[in-house]
């Protein structure tokens, strides 16, 4: 689930050309050994200052199913996300857009805005009723994209402020996507592809606290993302510019 910390910063690939093929597999492992996982784990020194690049597919509006596999008996939550060109040949989420679908579905009102900083692609704030607000910042990523499968993990350091304290915490999220091997028919018989996608999650104490620190929870989610009309009433009345 696309949502809402000092550690030894991060790693961050730019161009898989340059990596070999057991560097590549990091990722591959990294999934193979959930739910044990730690930290620092595959993130290191490094400055991040570019967003996430998606494969040219993920381009639309999509209508999003997320199953919590920790709880497969519960209702699967639905929301939209979107992501759009940036203009330099770059797909990447609106994730304004998407983290304040996924808040209105399970916040309700209580979610104000959700505002992406101007200054970096990898912050940005969450405001609630009462006065709290959220800040959320990207510090670690690397990922891998090919025509087959596109698979990353990223670390976030999440910021809650309140008016009588303030909590950090570290998210880790190592998300795989890949086209469906089964389509949609449309209304004038047009195949639609469809994306399936995995997405496995660790919540981690704040920065400092320990070494190698272990998750205080997990959970697992199954995704599945259908394109819908852009021009959807709901999605257009929600609409938050991405430019």
């Amino acid at each position: 689930m696309l949502l809402i910390y000092c550690v030894a910063g991060p790693l961050y690939i730019e161009n898989l050309d340059y990596l070999s093929a057991s560097e590549i597999n990091i990722l591959q492992k990294r999934k193979q050994i959930w739910p044990n996982w730690h930290l620092p784990g595959i993130f290191y020194n490094h400055h991040l200052t570019d967003d996430l690049f998606y494969p040219f597919f993920f381009e639309g509006i999509w209508e999003v199913e997320s199953i919590d596999l920790n709880y497969p008996e519960a209702a699967p939550l639905i929301y939209f996300a979107r992501f759009y060109n940036d203009g330099n040949g770059h797909i990447i989420a609106d994730r304004s857009f998407n983290t304040k679908s996924i808040g209105a579905k399970i916040l309700g009102d209580l979610l104000l805005s959700v505002e992406k900083d101007p200054l970096s692609a990898n912050r940005q704030l969450s405001f609630f009723r009462g006065g709290d607000f959220l800040e959320t910042k990207v510090i670690g990523r690397i990922q891998e994209n090919n025509i087959d499968l596109f698979i990353t993990d990223e670390l976030s350091l999440q910021i809650m402020h309140q008016v009588d304290e303030t909590r950090i915490s570290r998210v880790e999220i190592l998300s795989q996507f890949k086209l469906c091997k089964e389509t949609e028919l449309k209304k004038d018989f047009q195949e639609i592809n469809l994306i399936c996608g995995e997405q496995l999650q660790a919540t981690y104490s704040e920065p400092g606290s320990l070494i190698n620190t272990l998750p205080l929870r997990t959970n697992h989610y199954k995704l599945s993302l259908k394109p819908i009309n852009k021009t959807n009433k709901e999605i257009l009345e929600n609409s938050i510019t991405p430019f």
